[in-house]
């Protein structure tokens, strides 16, 4: 067989079918695609996916950009792939159909992104619009693998999940060099943009990866906790938690310190209502006195926010309320009920968070309790105090039911007695530690099959 045109067709000559390609040219194309080394876009797809169940959608694309469908652990899931080459229109325009395809058949979405040369204007708007219009319908997961800069890291940022691979991720607005020349700033590109910084710092980045294998075994994990779409309710479980108090159950009933100001790690609370102890945290590096994740409790997904006692009594500053509320509209958009758990001195006090509009964002943190309509179950640990108990899943909140361990503390004095907040039905019950895995395995089963309804109108107007 003589050797083809460099991009070309042995028979056709043509690096894509035409209208007079035959069966047989066809199949003599793909053999010759599938002898070439696939490129960067490909592998990471390829990595990503079952095997042998990526279906292309632009099989003979000659640019950066793959497209396409395929399993992951068994489910469908739409996928673009940047490679680092230039986006143009023909890309762009791709990427918007796959975009649209997972909005019509209610599938998730990963983009995976590399970056080259900044795309022609315009050519980036169309895809920030379908994003937004698919926001809260599907979920869409962004696999940063490369360096962007300008309006193009915005699709990217726009994900209900940034996944981001340390000392290789980068996501900025425009370049040290350029920095350096405008304002006369010396920032290296890992202090201004990089991967680390938007996972302690900024807060895009909800894991931050060791390396791309790291990175991609996380999405195909938090994909496991996520639904198909918002209208994909939890599948009914078979699995029914053990009502018998185990040896972790009975260690959590020494967890809380003698002492009111000695800390303990809350996601040891956390493990203890989890089916085999299994949490995946998101945000881990942001903000990390509040606590946010996945689990399952019989074989469902919830969603777990806990204030951790570890770091500064665990107070809600700017970034631990930005961090709840974001993550708990993302459980209420995909039906996924939310356990609490609080142990919390309260809002932060200090004057530097006064001026940083530490009021607005505490009413954002109890905007997003307050509009939920899935499962809301919160458990009191320790400290209760007002603030803290008003802004987080406070049965005045809407919280479905509250528990509180002896150990908790409600209200701004000390003494407030936990007998008398069950009487006025703050409190519907007081139980041991021990007890915690059975009482919300059970509220859980009970709440399954709530009902909500909301006044007619497009959305809450949250305090951004």
């Amino acid at each position: 067989m003589p050797m083809p045109e460099p991009g070309g067709c042995p028979r056709s000559g043509v690096d894509r079918p035409d209208a007079h390609t035959t069966a047989s040219d066809l199949a003599d194309l793909r053999e010759h695609r599938a002898a070439e080394r696939p490129s960067a876009a490909q592998d990471r797809i390829n990595r990503l996916v079952d095997e042998g169940s990526w279906t292309s959608l632009d099989e003979f694309a000659a640019d950066g950009v793959r497209t396409g469908h395929g399993l992951v652990d068994g489910r469908t899931v739409c996928i673009f792939a940047q490679g680092p080459q230039p986006l143009g229109e023909r890309g762009a325009a791709r990427i918007g159909a796959v975009m649209d395809l997972a909005l019509t058949i209610g599938s998730p979405v990963v983009g995976i992104h590399d970056f080259g040369p900044a795309p022609e204007p315009g050519v980036i708007a169309g895809l920030l619009r379908r994003r937004a219009r698919a926001s809260g319908v599907i979920p869409h997961l962004s696999l940063v693998l490369g360096s962007g800069l300008g309006a193009e890291t915005f699709l990217p940022t726009m994900g209900d999940f940034v996944v981001m691979v340390d000392e290789n991720s980068h996501l900025a607005m425009a370049s040290p060099e350029v920095l350096s020349i405008l304002f006369d700033e010396d920032s290296g590109t890992e202090n201004f943009g990089g991967a680390h910084l938007h996972a302690s710092t900024t807060g895009v980045a909800h894991y931050l990866a060791a390396n791309e294998a790291d990175a991609t075994a996380f999405v195909v994990d938090l994909l496991t906790y996520l639904p198909s779409n918002n209208l994909d309710a939890p599948a009914p479980s078979d699995e029914v938690t053990d009502p018998a108090a185990t040896e972790d159950d009975l260690a959590l009933d020494v967890l809380i310190p003698d002492s009111a100001n000695l800390p303990y790690d809350v996601t040891t609370a956390v493990r203890g209502i989890l089916d085999d102890g299994e949490f995946l945290q998101t945000q881990t590096h942001f903000a990390p006195h509040l606590v946010t994740g996945f689990g399952r409790v019989d074989g469902r997904p919830v969603g777990v926010v806990a204030n951790q006692p570890l770091y500064g009594g665990a107070a809600l500053d700017l970034n631990a309320s930005e961090k709840g509320a974001r993550f708990v509209r993302t459980c209420d958009a995909f039906n996924l009920p939310v356990v609490t758990f609080i142990d919390s001195i309260g809002l932060q006090p200090i004057s530097s968070e006064e001026h940083g509009v530490m009021v607005r964002r505490g009413a954002t943190l109890a905007f997003a309790y307050a509009e939920a309509t899935v499962p809301l179950i919160t458990v009191v640990t320790r400290n209760a105090r007002s603030d803290a108990f008003e802004v987080m899943g406070s049965k005045s909140l809407g919280a479905d039911l509250c528990f509180a361990w002896p150990s908790a503390r409600l209200g701004a004095a000390e003494e407030t007695s936990l007998y008398a907040a069950v009487e006025r039905g703050d409190i519907d019950g007081l139980i041991a530690p021990s007890e915690t895995r059975p009482t919300v395995a059970r509220a859980l089963r009970m709440l399954a099959s709530k009902q909500h309804s909301r006044p007619p109108k497009k959305f809450g107007n949250l305090p951004l």
